[in-house]
């Protein structure tokens, strides 16, 4: 006969497993038994493999996905959503939900939060299951009674980004450009040679990281060219990860269509946490802060209720910044031009004529590659002129709608195919046969046939039949 214990536990939190293993081995030290597992048998839950790893270090831990599956589709059935459920990209979506387990580990954030937004856009009755899934799988190890957690809320009130997909493009270029200035920079006790012309961020920190505590010592007087940033302070944004491998401090990985509300309304929502306001904090004057005010304000991208403040778009590989309006082009005080142009500077030479970083994906519009060229034209070449004419009209015929060209990429393996990226509000459908509120679209141009399509990148149209109209 096998002793077994059963505990009814309040919740499955860390500190909650931890408990009642701890009182297990003190009980079994007091009646002379030696607990020491060789492997263990568990549910794909963060929290217990954490505790049961702290407690036994050399156990082989194994999950059961047997259950977690019996979990998932049991809380599926809790929804009533029968006829969702029968829908292919409804279960396309569960299947990846219940392949979760079987992805590397830092990918699974990702790839959960993918499916939320499909699943959410169907039918938002699938919230619940969905919070389930998060609140017990993906974030129930960081969530414990004695943890607090501090986020900043960024509040702009000067400037927006455009889009996600231009923010995480500007973010990972300071990025780069910040650690290429680091290698560049020359002193008494960092004098190194790197050629930085094809080296990626994963690159520049592996390079850097025998030099990190020379950096962090000896180089506090050293600074950028033109700026007051120490290289000092930048060699903090390289830390040690749990792999006590070198890692970027900032995760490069969250930018997606929904992520900046998941920062404000995500693990603690429903906790009574109170906001820390710091002195620059745009609702000073008010006694009572409404939820939502915070959150349309800690937005830094574009939010069409917030009209009174400067867009920062890429156009044609440049950063710029759409003005509210025509007399003031750039809001005094706020931006530095002159490192606005040295980052364009580095972007173009480093992220587009000989990138291997930037590429569109359906997951979260960017992705980092290995070894793909992305061949972006300048829009204003004689041979394309027309096309770019006739592809501005078209976005811009609909005074409702306004778009503009973001960008215009050639096409791998047609050469003859020019593909206009349109930001802006120009998102028409061709299959709806009108615009859609969030999504966005690429207009496609046959150089040689002199026809064009309009791509529209809604993922609940799943447009993939394109209808050529000749350009007249």
């Amino acid at each position: 006969m096998k002793p077994i214990v059963f505990s009814a536990l309040p919740d499955k939190f860390e500190e909650t497993y931890s408990t009642v293993l701890e009182a297990l081995v003190l009980y079994a030290q007091t009646n002379n038994v030696i607990l020491n597992p060789t492997s263990i048998l568990i549910d794909f839950e963060q929290a217990a493999f954490n505790a049961f790893k702290k407690l036994f270090p050399n156990a082989n831990i194994l999950f059961c996905h047997f259950h977690f599956a019996k979990n998932i589709m049991k809380r599926l059935k809790k929804l009533r959503l029968n006829d969702e459920l029968k829908k292919d990209n409804v279960k396309r979506e569960i299947a990846n939900v219940l392949s979760l387990p079987l992805l590397p580990p830092n990918k699974i954030t990702a790839a959960f939060f993918d499916t939320v937004e499909v699943l959410e856009s169907i039918n938002r009755n699938f919230k619940p299951f969905l919070n389930y899934v998060e609140k017990t799988y993906i974030i129930n190890a960081k969530s414990t009674s004695k943890k607090i957690s501090y986020h900043f809320i960024h509040a702009n009130t000067t400037i927006l980004f455009e889009n996600n997909i231009t923010l995480a493009i500007f973010i990972k270029t300071v990025i780069h450009f910040i650690l290429s200035s680091v290698i560049e920079h020359k002193c008494s006790f960092f004098n190194v040679d790197f050629n930085l012309q094809k080296s990626t961020i994963p690159d520049l920190i592996i390079f850097l990281s025998p030099y990190i505590d020379i950096l962090r010592v000896n180089c506090t007087k050293c600074y950028l060219s033109n700026s007051y940033i120490q290289i000092a302070e930048i060699a903090h944004l390289i830390v040690r990860n749990r792999q006590n491998k070198w890692s970027l401090a900032i995760d490069l990985n969250v930018y997606s269509k929904n992520q900046q509300f998941r920062l404000f309304d995500c693990v603690k929502r429903g906790e009574n946490n109170f906001l820390l306001q710091s002195i620059n904090f745009p609702f000073y004057n008010h006694s009572t802060i409404p939820y939502d005010e915070v959150l349309e304000q800690s937005l830094i991208t574009y939010n069409i209720n917030i009209s009174n403040l400067h867009i920062l778009y890429l156009d044609n590989n440049q950063f710029k910044i759409k003005p509210v309006n025509s007399n003031n082009l750039y809001p005094e005080g706020t931006i530095d031009l002159k490192i606005l142009n040295t980052i364009n500077k580095h972007h173009n030479s480093l992220f587009i004529l000989k990138s291997n970083l930037i590429s569109f994906t359906k997951s979260n519009d960017l992705r980092l590659l290995q070894g793909k060229t992305i061949n972006y034209i300048n829009v204003s070449e004689e041979e394309i002129q027309k096309f770019t004419s006739f592809v501005q009209k078209l976005i811009t015929s609909d005074t409702n709608h306004q778009g503009y060209i973001q960008s215009c990429v050639r096409g791998d393996y047609n050469n003859q195919l020019l593909f206009f990226n349109i930001g802006g509000n120009y998102r028409f459908c061709p299959k709806k046969g009108s615009h859609h509120q969030h999504n966005s679209v690429a207009i496609l141009v046959d150089t040689k046939k002199l026809t064009y399509t309009i791509r529209c990148k809604d993922s609940q149209c799943n447009n993939i039949s394109f209808i050529w109209n000749t350009i007249e």
